[in-house]
C-alpha cells in the first residue's frame, strides 16, 4: 500500500489548483490506484516490501530473486525435510549486480544471490531441490529517504492518530525552541564534556547536540544551532499519501491537521510498535515515477467532468475518442523502467 504522488502535489496550483480538503479522501483514492498500475504496466515496484520468500535451488552458483534491497538472513533446506537448517553467513554470499546501490537516488535492485568464492566463506552452491531457500530481506526497485525534521510519539503498536512536532536537535535546555542557552550548553559539552545545567539524560543530550547529525558533535554543530536561532527550522511538510519511516516501521499518511496525523501502521510487511521522539523518514520514489503518478491521476481526475466519458465533442462539431488505460505521456515517462515480464515476479 502505497501512493507515488501526494494528494498536496496534485491540489497545487502547477497541477489541479485545488483549495480546501474536500477531495482529499478521492484524490488520494485514485493516486493509490494509478500507483498499483504502474507497478503492472512496468512489471516492478517501486515502493519496498518486508517479506519471507523461499525458492528453488538450481545446482547452480547463482539464486536469481525478485529485485532486492537487502538480506536480514539466507537459509538453506540441507536434507530437505521443509525445515531450513542451515544459516548463511554474509561472507557466504554476494549480491549482484555489482555496484547497484538500491539505497541511493541513482541506484538499482539486486537481481541475484551469487555465491562467494572469497577466502573465509563456506558455501560452493545452491543445491538442486524445490522450495529449499528462504530468504528474508527488503524488496522493491530502490529504498531512498530524507529527513523530514519532525519526530513522533505514539504509545502503542496499533494507534492510527500521531502527533508530530519539530525536530528536537539543538534543544539542549529542553524548553522546546533554541536560545542562547543552547549555544552555552554546547560550548560547554565541547569545552569539557559537561552537561552544564540541562535536564536531559546523558544519552538524550548527546543526541541532540548532533544538530547537523553527521554523527559526530563538533564545532559545526555549533554553527548549524546558531542559523536555527537566526533563521528557524525549515522543515518539510507531512503530506497525505507519504509513505513515512519510523524505525523500521512504514506508516501511510492518510489524514492530516496541523501537527497531527492519521496513519496507516505495519504497512508492507513491517510491524507496529511504539515511539517516544522518534525520528520519521519520509520515503522517496523515482522522480519519473512521481512525475507519471501525477500526470496518469490528474487527467483521471478531469475525465470525472464527462462521467469518464471516452468521446470528446458534439457530433455535430466532430468528436475525438480519448484512450483509456495509461496515458500515453505517461507511457514514454515509464520506458526506461519498464522491465520485460519474465522472470520472478516483483
Amino acid at each position: 500500500m502505497n501512493a507515488y504522488i501526494t494528494v498536496d502535489s496534485l491540489k497545487g496550483t502547477a497541477c489541479l489548483n485545488i483549495m480546501g480538503t474536500a477531495y482529499d479522501t478521492e484524490l488520494r483514492l485514485i493516486a493509490e490506484s494509478v500507483s498499483r498500475q504502474i507497478d503492472t504496466y512496468c512489471n516492478r515496484k517501486f515502493y519496498t516490501y518486508t517479506g519471507t520468500l523461499t525458492f528453488d535451488g538450481d545446482g547452480s552458483t547463482e539464486l536469481f530473486v525478485p529485485e532486492l534491497v537487502s538480506i536480514t538472513s539466507l537459509k538453506e533446506d540441507s536434507n530437505s525435510d521443509g525445515t531450513f537448517d542451515t544459516t548463511w553467513a554474509s561472507k557466504d554470499y554476494i549480491l549482484q549486480p555489482q555496484n547497484a546501490q538500491p539505497t541511493a537516488e541513482w541506484g538499482r535492485p539486486y537481481t541475484r544471490i551469487q555465491v562467494s568464492f572469497k577466502t573465509g566463506a563456506t558455501q560452493d552452491v545452491f543445491l538442486r531441490d524445490q522450495q529449499n531457500y528462504q530468504v528474508v530481506g527488503t524488496f522493491g526497485f530502490r529504498h531512498v529517504t530524507t529527513n523530514s525534521q519532525w519526530v513522533c510519539s505514539v504509545s502503542n503498536a496499533t494507534a492510527v492518530d500521531m502527533t508530530v512536532r519539530n525536530w528536537i536537535w539543538g534543544d539542549l535546555n529542553n524548553n522546546g525552541t533554541w536560545d542562547s542557552d543552547d549555544v552555552t550548553l554546547l560550548a560547554d559539552y565541547l569545552s569539557s564534556g559537561t552537561f552544564g545545567s540541562s535536564t536531559l539524560s546523558t544519552s538524550d543530550f548527546i543526541i541532540r547536540a548532533d544538530v547537523n547529525q553527521d554523527g559526530t558533535i563538533t564545532v559545526t554543530d555549533g554553527q548549524a544551532l546558531l542559523k536555527l536561532i537566526m533563521y528557524g527550522n525549515h522543515t518539510s511538510a507531512i503530506e497525505i499519501g507519504q509513505t513515512l519511516l519510523i524505525g523500521t516501521e512504514q506508516v501511510y499518511v492518510t489524514a492530516t491537521a496541523g501537527t497531527a496525523m492519521t496513519v496507516r501502521r505495519g504497512l508492507n510487511g513491517s510491524t507496529g510498535t511504539a515511539y517516544t521522539n522518534a525520528q520519521m523518514l519520509i520515503i522517496k520514489y523515482p522522480e519519473t515515477i512521481r512525475e507519471a503518478a501525477k500526470i496518469q491521476t490528474a487527467r483521471l481526475w478531469h475525465r470525472k467532468d464527462s462521467a469518464y466519458s471516452n468521446i470528446v465533442g458534439m457530433p455535430e462539431t466532430g468528436q475525438l475518442v480519448v484512450s483509456t488505460g495509461l496515458d500515453n505521456d505517461v507511457k514514454q515517462l515509464l520506458t526506461t523502467y519498464k522491465k520485460p515480464a519474465m522472470g520472478y515476479p516483483t
